[in-house]
């Protein structure tokens, strides 16, 4: 009677289904407790910091993310000016005359932005023949 399952046999495959579940919800109960454990550990170390510290961190911290956002809309500028056939970084070259690679933000003043400035109406001073050395 290999075949057979008996009744038996299927309430304890029922029960063992059971411990099985139990334990696995113990054990991701006991890693979410851990976790609300070591964030309400920080969050009581943030508060005991002195208002000064939070306000330098603070200051850090937007700065980076002007920084970050500043290189994310340029990147995104540049892949729209390439699907349209043009490519700025081959543009200032040629007006500044240099085969030198341009870093972003000199290729950002003196490209782009004044392409952003006339489209949005306002007087745009012209390139240099030559970039300073």
């Amino acid at each position: 009677m290999h075949g057979l399952v008996t009744c038996a046999d299927r309430q304890l495959r029922k029960q063992k289904d059971r411990v099985d579940h139990e334990k696995r919800f113990n054990d991701v109960m006991e890693r979410h407790r851990q976790r609300i454990y070591l964030l309400e550990a920080e969050r009581r170390e943030v508060l005991e910091q002195p208002a000064s510290e939070l306000d330098e961190w603070e200051t850090r911290r937007r700065k980076a993310a002007v920084k970050v956002q500043a290189h994310w809309r340029g990147l995104v500028q540049r892949r729209k000016l390439r699907e349209q056939g043009k490519q700025p970084e081959a543009e200032l070259r040629e007006k500044v005359g240099s085969n030198l690679r341009v870093p972003h933000l000199l290729l950002y003043l003196l490209v782009l932005a004044p392409r952003l400035n006339s489209a949005a109406g306002k007087e745009v001073p012209p390139l240099p023949a030559k970039m300073p050395s």
